[in-house]
This record gives structure tokens, sequence and C-alpha cells, in this order.
């Protein structure tokens, strides 16, 4: 993304000492006022979503965006009513173009076996062209373009084709006002709720390509501490719903899903709090049989003195895969420090626990096993997400605890380095009779981590990235350890 961490929140920070005087103001300048608030809330929400590929996740972001949402809904209820009297509506088309390029290098990360001969590298060239139009205050159309392609330097058997052009967004969105302000979402659109750990990724089958959902959601601000947001989202597992240049038959999911939920906000007391019960139904396609997941659950932050931040977020989940009942519990825990000490040096510590259950092998009428929802992405590890294929699928987070920790300093002005380490944990033994993983004992394994950010440019940022797994034994005798790596550049223009 074109904005890092700091520029967005300081554009935010900016636009909330400066929203009393706005409010003051009468037409066409509460109208650059709202224009201006929501382009800042863009810039935000991007860097939020950026954290899917770069992991530079921060609460002081979040809790900015979720005050300054709450003010523009507020904002918006008076420059809609002046419109709506007769004040002249502005027309404001924007444009973004958007390059990324990513070359990616990695051994045998999927079968952890050196004899297996899987090595990969490749580039990866996503194109994106973004415009939004604003015809009325309160009326809002997004329309993207992407497409995204790969040369293979290894395997050499695999031959470069051009990859579908896809409509990766096509929404509008209407900002109501009256004793609930809020706006309604329709079309296609990213939806990420909190961290994203249940809502995050509609199409995890085609990796960071896209993350869409075809739907509607509804963000209502309830008070000035609360706020509401409801979704249904259908995803099917090929796109079926809008036109696709030069089609692949891309897979986007495991089989056609369905979905719904309620996520709330609740500010007080210096506590944020987020419960949602979320609903989800997929259906049966050749050995993948149908299953139904209801979730409920909660993600907390709380900020602490001396610069300690809290978060929890954890849930239950009920259903049936097939025609037996699920019942699974998941969530994760973090604490995180600023040091307050200078460049160079860490300026946070991060400490971390996750836990999400496993499906006992022993038991034959209950599935015990986390099911991710719509939260199938690299929100752990780049690299793991590769080794769970052969278990659950790409990216399907369950049977799995880990305990680590990272440390993130900036060494000079739009240069970051982050520093992980997780040491992974089974809570269940594998279903007996699977060649893998293939172990007797329930140690995943230690995963080390290390990510360079940069931002060269208002224009040009990016991030190299490398991961190393040494495996235990959940896996079988002599699995082997491997090595991923990422470089990427981002090219923003608008």
């Amino acid at each position: 993304m074109a904005q890092d961490s700091g520029s967005a929140v300081d554009r935010a920070t900016d636009s909330q000492g400066s929203l009393a005087k706005a409010v003051s103001h009468k037409g066409s300048d509460r109208e650059a006022d709202v224009a201006a608030l929501r382009k800042d809330l863009v810039d935000l929400r991007e860097v939020l979503q950026a954290s899917r590929e770069d992991h530079t996740w921060s609460q002081n972001i979040e809790q900015r965006l979720a005050s300054l949402e709450a003010r523009l809904a507020a904002l918006t209820k008076v420059a809609t009513a002046e419109a709506r009297d007769g004040d002249p509506a502005s027309t404001a088309v924007t444009w973004r173009v958007q390059e990324r390029a990513r070359i990616e290098s990695w051994d045998n990360a999927t079968s952890l076996s050196r004899s297996a001969n899987q090595a990969n590298s490749y580039t990866r060239n996503r194109t994106s062209l973004a415009v939004t139009w604003k015809p009325v205050s309160a009326l809002e159309a997004g329309l993207k373009l992407t497409n995204e392609f790969r040369t293979y330097f290894a395997p050499l058997n695999k031959d470069f084709t051009w990859n579908e052009a896809f409509i990766d967004q096509a929404y509008a969105r209407w900002t109501f006002t009256g004793p609930v302000g809020g706006a309604v979402t329709a079309g296609r659109q990213d939806i990420m709720l909190g961290e994203g750990f249940v809502m995050m990724d509609g199409t995890p089958l085609d990796g960071s390509r896209s993350s869409y959902f075809d739907g509607v959601r509804v963000d209502a601000a309830v008070s000035g501490t609360a706020r509401l947001t409801a979704f249904a989202v259908d995803v099917p597992r090929i796109d079926r719903h809008l036109p696709v240049i030069n089609p692949k038959d891309q897979l986007l999911t495991d089989t056609d899903t369905r979905g719904w939920g309620f996520y709330g906000q609740i500010e007080a007391a210096g506590i944020n709090l987020q419960p949602y019960a979320i609903h989800r139904q997929s259906d049966a396609l050749g050995a993948v049989v149908s299953s139904r997941t209801t979730l409920l659950g909660g993600r907390v932050m709380a900020g602490l003195p001396h610069a300690v931040s809290l978060v929890a977020e954890g849930g239950w989940e009920t259903g049936s895969v097939g025609a037996v009942p699920r019942d699974a519990v998941g969530g994760y825990a973090y604490a995180e420090i600023g040091t307050g000490w200078s460049a160079g040096l860490p300026q946070t510590v991060t400490v971390r626990y996750v836990y999400l259950s496993g499906d006992d092998p022993a038991t034959t009428g209950t599935v015990e096993g986390w099911d991710p929802m719509f939260g199938r992405w690299p929100k752990w590890s780049e690299s793991y997400v590769y080794t769970l294929t052969k278990e659950g699928g790409v990216a399907y987070w369950s049977n799995m605890a880990s305990v680590g920790g990272s440390v993130r300093s900036t060494v000079s002005p739009g240069v970051e380095v982050k520093l992980d380490y997780q040491y992974l944990t089974a809570p269940q033994h594998f279903a007996p009779g699977r060649s893998f993983p293939g172990g007797t004992g329930t140690t995943r394994g230690n995963l080390l981590g290390a990510r360079v950010s940069y931002k060269l440019s208002a224009i040009v940022s990016g991030h190299v990235v490398w991961e190393h797994f040494k495996p235990g034994d959940y896996y079988f005798a002599g699995a082997s350890e491997y090595n991923w790596s990422r470089v990427e550049f981002m090219f923003n223009l608008q």
C-alpha cells in the first residue's frame, strides 16, 4: 500500500484535530471536509488491510480508525442534511494505479521432504486499476480491475501464461442519516473485521491476488461509543458473478460458500470490546462434505500504563461437518510493550500465545477441530500456510498452539525491521494412517522470521521477508527444514 502506518495515523490525528472547525463550515467547505476525512479513512483501511501481507498491525491505528468512522458518521449526517436542503454536492472522481512486483523462493515448505525436489522460484506481478466516483455527497461507487501473472524460474516445466483479468471490486456505498447514522455497501468489496482472525479473505485459494467478498455490508454508529456491522456474503468456488477476461477457472475457495454475521464495537473506560456472531455454510463437492459453522466470540483491547497494550480474541464454534456435530474453540492473546528506546533498538516487544483446537482422532461422534471461517490467510506466517496444505488446506489454521513473540525497530526513516519466533505444537496427534504429517508426537517445530519493510518515497514501498522452519516430531522421521523468502516492491500512483 502507498501509506505506512505512521503517515496514515498522522493524517488521522490532523483530521480529528480539525474536526471541530469542520463542523462549523457550510456547503462546499463541508463537502471538502467530508471528502478529506473519507480519504484519511481509506488510507487507514488500506494500512489495516496490508497486515495480511506485512504483519505490521497496530492497535493504535485501529482505535483511531474506529474513532474517525464514528466522527465521520456524525459529520456526514450534517453535510447530507445540508445537501438535501439545497447546498450543491461536489462530484469527485479519483483514480489509483498499483503495481506490485514480487520474487518468491522456497524449497520444500509443502512436503518437508528434500527428496521431493519441490524448489520454487518465481515472480508475481499484480496490476490494479481502481476508480471511485461520488455523484452526490451520500453516494460512492467503486470499481477495481486486477491481473496477476507469474513467471517461473523453478521448476522449469512451468511455462509463462497470462492469468485472468478480473473485477476485484465493484461496489456502491450509500451513507445514511437519522437517529442512527452509517453506511450500506453492496457489491464486490474487501471486508476485514478486527485483526482478520475470522473475517479477512473470501478467496483463500488464489493467494494474495485478491481477498474480496460478494455481498452486502451495513455499518451503523449506534452511539458515539458503539458501532455495529452486519453483513451477508457469497463466495463461489470459481467466479461466476462478474465477468472475467481470459478465464482460467481460477479456484477461489474449496467449495461454494455463504456467510452472514454481526460484529460490534464498544468503547468504554479505555477498553475496546468487539463481540461478534458469524455463520458460514459450505456446500458438498466430491470428497468435500458440506459443513455449517456458527461462531460466537469477541475481541478485547486495553491500554495499560507504561506503553503496554493487551489484546485477546477467542470464540466457540458449533455446527456440523457432514452429519457429525462440531464443538471447537480457538483464540489468541498478546501483550505489546513500547520500550521508548531510540532508533536501532527494539521500540516494540510483543509476547503472543495462540490456541486453535484440533480434532481428536479417538472421538468419532464430534469434530473438535477449529474452523478458521473466513480467516484463511498468512496471519501467523507467510510460509507455514503451505505446510498446512496437506492437513486441512492452504492457510487452514487448525490444531495448532503457538508460544512466541517479536521485536520491532525503526532503524532509519522509512525502514523498519521485525524479528519473530514461534514454537509451534499441535493439541492433537494427527489422524492414524496418514502419511503426512506422519509423526508420533505433537511438536510441530520452530519457526523463525525476519522482515525489513521500507518506504522509499510516496510512490514506492516494499519489504524483504525470510522465514525458516525446523520441523518437530509431529512430522515424519527425517522431515527436512525449509527456507522461504520474498522481495517486494509496491508502486502507487493516484
